[in-house]
């Protein structure tokens, strides 16, 4: 109905910035507004003869460097030309897209996660003291419990394969009335000037729908040793939830010897913890490269062993101007000793943990890369080990 090509006609020449109008659907405005900001460029609304419009700025080389944005927007352009796209038919990405315009009305948050027991406390604790408003409900390690009800919601129903939710599988009523419910909940007390955000371990497995809802937000993914954390107790992977946070399916109930249920985790917790923390530095990675500029990758090691600096660098990512007093205020709770503590763990266990983690720990730099004599250590345990 509303499709078709609209001609971008320049008023002015020889300019950095050219004016353009083309026509769009009542709809476009409604459900795309806030999408068009995505592309940089500085919007008007008019509504000359009860015809709706769009007047825009433009660079003049707009359509080389915003192609992409633009097709995220819903539209197409060639050199010179700019034509709308028809109205998606999928009434739930509407929905969805109803619910970012109004937390459009937010600042960008900041978003941290990680592997549960990666010292993200600390993280959060620092935030807090530079002015960002971190929750209004949160547990005792500083989790948002309201986003915690998104992210069982979302990775119950969907995780790994967030397509239903714009390809127009199936009608997901409940999704967009459960963003508005988890958020304001969340920002009680939130006066709506400033920085908010949250920290909560497994938002890694629903940023690109995080993302999708605040397209400016930045996130912060803290990454620590996994053999220290295999040695952190957390919890069984026996519900689907769980399942999915570790193997990414909830479809598993047993593996390589493990049988999920809790008496079997208290016995091997540790072998339990090596996958707990590959998957999900591993999703946290895959999903934070996407993101690009940004996601800031923070250590643990750095926080503890750096920390003026990574507290500094941290800070500067969040935008948080004045430092000095969140560094000082937080600086007691920096405890290097909580570093390698695998050290002090039984050689066969953090063995155990090592043959689990080994590729991450290196693409990680966790460990030094194998030399000769790893080469033939493996061989000669791999020899007494065959029958």
């Amino acid at each position: 109905m509303w499709g078709g090509r609209l001609p971008v006609s320049p008023l002015f020449s020889g300019n950095e910035w050219e004016p353009a109008i083309c026509r769009f659907g009542s709809w476009w405005w409604d459900i795309s507004q806030f999408q068009f900001s995505r592309t940089g460029l500085d919007l008007s609304f008019a509504e000359p003869d009860g015809r709706k419009f769009v007047s825009c700025m433009v660079p003049q080389d707009w359509y080389k460097t915003s192609r992409c944005l633009w097709l995220l927007c819903g539209l197409n352009v060639d050199e010179g030309i700019l034509w709308i796209m028809p109205k998606p038919s999928n009434p739930r990405v509407a929905a969805l897209a109803a619910v970012r315009e109004e937390l459009g009305a937010l600042p960008a948050p900041i978003v941290v996660f990680n592997k549960s027991h990666s010292g993200s406390r600390l993280l959060a604790r620092l935030l807090e003291e530079g002015g960002i408003f971190m929750g209004a409900h949160r547990n005792g390690s500083g989790d948002s419990v309201d986003v915690l009800k998104l992210v069982e919601y979302l990775v119950t129903q969907y995780y790994p394969d967030y397509a239903p939710l714009w390809d127009g599988g199936v009608v997901d009523d409940a999704l967009p009335e459960l963003v508005r419910e988890v958020f304001s909940s969340h920002l009680g007390g939130f006066s709506g000037n400033g920085s908010w955000g949250w920290k909560l371990c497994e938002t890694s497995h629903i940023l690109p729908v995080v993302d999708y809802l605040f397209p400016s937000a930045r996130y912060i993914h803290l990454v620590r040793d996994g053999r220290d954390v295999a040695f952190s107790d957390h919890r069984a992977p026996n519900r689907p939830f769980w399942k999915k946070i570790y193997f990414n399916t909830d479809g598993i109930s047993a593996w390589r010897g493990l049988k999920f249920h809790s008496r079997d985790y208290a016995r091997r917790s540790h072998i339990y913890n090596a996958l707990h923390w590959v998957n999900s530095v591993t999703v946290g990675r895959f999903y934070g490269a996407m993101l690009r500029e940004r996601c800031l990758e923070v250590r643990y090691e750095d926080l503890c062993g750096d920390y003026d600096n990574c507290a500094r660098r941290v800070l500067a990512f969040a935008g948080v101007e004045e430092t000095a007093g969140a560094i000082e205020a937080v600086r007691p709770g920096v405890h290097q000793e909580s570093l390698h503590k695998y050290l002090r763990q039984p050689k066969d266990k953090v063995r155990e943990v090592v043959e689990i983690a080994k590729p991450m720990l290196l693409a990680m730099g966790y460990m030094e890369p194998d030399g000769l004599l790893d080469i033939v250590a493996e061989r000669v345990r791999g020899s007494s080990l065959s029958p």
